[in-house]
């Protein structure tokens, strides 16, 4: 979530997603505390939400000689310089106890319209304690080593230097296999991985973001041991994902139809417009404006307008290809990519929807609507490489053209 979403995000925005969130959620900007959820609250050892928020400074909760680097990371990650990734922060509660948590750092424009950092934070002091307790335990009773393993919530194995597996606990089988009774089947992730460490002097190795054949998402990490032998440890961050599947849609999705923002269509059609150009496949982009839009806000109130913009928005959509792209790129407007359409099979499908719209007017419980839309369309035929912003600007200006020459109708740049 960047500063480039089309609205800022609001207190009741976070509440809807997060109030109950098993993630503590927190917004802030340099060390002033500008939303938390219960959870984090929680975490922190505050009575809830309001108390934290009356605290008011994130400063005394982390590690003083951490504070320079934090604050740099922040200003990256809004100045987009610094790339979103998992960090394991110790924090200390209002009691002054120590807690570890895994955290993820957001930019987002706040309610007040300025850039914040959005903190989705997980409790992992039990996995760093059991961790600790591990790496101790090896050291002291390699004879017990078994039960250690089967009694911590992390998936643990440890393989030989050829790759035969000499250790699975219970919670890397139950990650991994619907029968959790042990047996000498490698899945084929941890295969690859172990190759990769075989074939690295490094002595570690990271994959995240694993989908298990149950489901599960998580981070594995392949360490080498004294003896060549390797140990891999699976966490499961299918609840972090979640989360940040979450808002990656907050980020990319109009509220209001659920279509794609400006946000969510460059995204989409960026990678696809560099597949165009290299196969040298045409595609098309079309701007449409509904038209007169202000009169119905002004006569039938913004209720009756918000309703007209989802009933065209269905409309537009349920008329497209599979393949392509529609996004609300501002209040009545909207743009649609249309990837391997020649320049008539694109004002086909332009003058298609003119009609769609035009025919069918928007029904209300008291009124049907009459609306129609006015299109600017752009072809690119594979000649050269293609530019997002300039076929968005040149469709534009065909939509403009068509506006000044009457409005309900389809003009070609």
């Amino acid at each position: 979530m960047t500063t480039s979403m089309t609205a800022p995000v609001s207190v009741e925005d976070l509440n809807h997603l997060f109030r109950t969130s098993v993630l503590g959620v927190m917004v802030h900007r340099d060390m002033a505390v500008l939303y938390a959820n219960e959870r984090l609250a929680g975490l922190l050892q505050y009575e809830d939400a309001d108390a934290l928020i009356a605290h008011g400074n994130l400063g005394p909760h982390l590690p003083a000689d951490m504070h320079r680097r934090l604050r740099e990371r922040w200003s990256n990650i809004i100045g987009g310089t610094e790339a979103l990734e998992r960090n394991r922060l110790r924090h200390i509660t209002s009691d002054g106890r120590e807690i570890w948590l895994d955290v993820t750092d957001e930019c987002i424009l706040w309610q007040d319209g300025k850039p914040a950092i959005l903190s989705t934070a997980t409790d992992v002091s039990a996995a760093v304690e059991t961790n600790e307790s591990l790496l101790s335990s090896l050291r002291r009773l390699e004879a017990s080593l078994d039960t250690i393993l089967e009694a911590i919530p992390t998936g643990i194995a440890i393989f030989s230097a050829s790759g035969r597996p000499r250790i699975v606990n219970s919670a890397m089988r139950t990650l991994f296999q619907e029968d959790p009774t042990p047996n000498a089947e490698v899945p084929p992730v941890v295969t690859e991985l172990l190759a990769r460490m075989d074939s690295s002097d490094k002595g570690e190795t990271v994959e995240r973001g694993v989908l298990t054949p149950m489901g599960r998402v998580v981070d594995l990490v392949a360490r080498r041991m004294d003896d060549d032998a390797i140990m891999l440890s699976a966490t499961d961050v299918s609840d972090w994902q979640a989360q940040q599947d979450k808002l990656r849609h907050m980020a990319e999705r109009d509220a209001l139809t659920t279509l794609f923002n400006r946000r969510g269509f460059n995204d989409a059609v960026k990678p696809a417009l560099r597949r165009m150009g290299d196969k040298g496949q045409p595609c098309a982009v079309m701007v449409v404006d509904i038209d007169h839009f202000k009169q119905i806000n002004d006569t039938y109130g913004h209720a009756i307008g918000d309703q007209a913009l989802k009933s065209i928005s269905h409309r537009l959509m349920t008329e497209l290809r599979d393949d392509d792209v529609i996004a609300r790129i501002g209040g009545e407007e909207f743009c649609i990519f249309l990837p391997g359409c020649t320049a008539e099979t694109a004002e086909g499908i332009a003058n298609r929807l003119r009609a769609k719209v035009s025919e069918t007017p928007v029904t209300t419980r008291h009124e049907r609507i009459a609306i129609t839309a006015s299109f600017g369309l752009k072809t690119w035929d594979g000649s050269a490489p293609p530019k997002l912003r300039e076929l968005v600007a040149e469709a534009d200006a065909a939509l403009y053209r068509a506006k000044q020459l009457g409005r309900n109708r389809v003009v070609i740049a």
